[in-house]
């Protein structure tokens, strides 16, 4: 789980701020009446992620980490696991996850989200609710787009309702 000084640091006035599910829902709505079928994705290799277009515009407006990193520390403290590889998938959408890299990845892992909830869930889609929440903490107008698009494709996955509620 979250830390007090995570949680200080989230809630913090100098740094960027969660989403409400105000600006979620408002921009959900605004792309599903734009979507136009099925997202897919594409896996992008290691030393290429900067080709992922909406990968490279988030990292080049932070600062300090990585955007990697906080995805990284995320997946740690959700799932309570340390992953050394990863993996970047771009969406279709223009957005984009990462999630780690197993020799099994439809075994299922445990994600304890901070609003109390869990569920068990296969690693790819483990890392999708990491990188879900990562992009929240900042809170950036790109990071805020690269989420409502990812948010997207994760509802249509099967377990899409488990992700939501991990999400609320």
């Amino acid at each position: 789980m979250f830390s007090r000084a995570d949680i200080e640091y989230l809630s913090s006035p100098d740094e960027p701020r969660h989403l409400c599910r105000a600006e979620q829902y408002t921009g959900i709505q605004e792309m599903k009446n734009n979507n136009t079928g099925k997202i897919t994705t594409k896996a992008i290799r290691r030393g290429e992620w900067r080709s992922c277009c909406a990968y490279k515009e988030l990292i080049d407006t932070l600062r300090f980490p990585p955007f990697d990193i906080t995805v990284m520390t995320v997946y740690d403290r959700v799932c309570g696991k340390r992953s050394t590889f990863w993996n970047l998938q771009a969406t279709s959408n223009g957005s984009f996850f990462l999630h780690p890299e197993k020799p099994h990845p439809d075994k299922k892992v445990l994600v304890r989200s901070p609003n109390g909830r869990s569920a068990k869930l296969s690693v790819r889609l483990s890392g999708m609710v990491a990188t879900l929440f990562a992009f929240a903490m900042i809170g950036t107008p790109v990071a805020v787009r690269a989420y409502n698009l990812l948010l997207l494709y994760a509802l249509e996955q099967s377990d899409g309702g488990s992700i939501s509620e991990l999400l609320d």
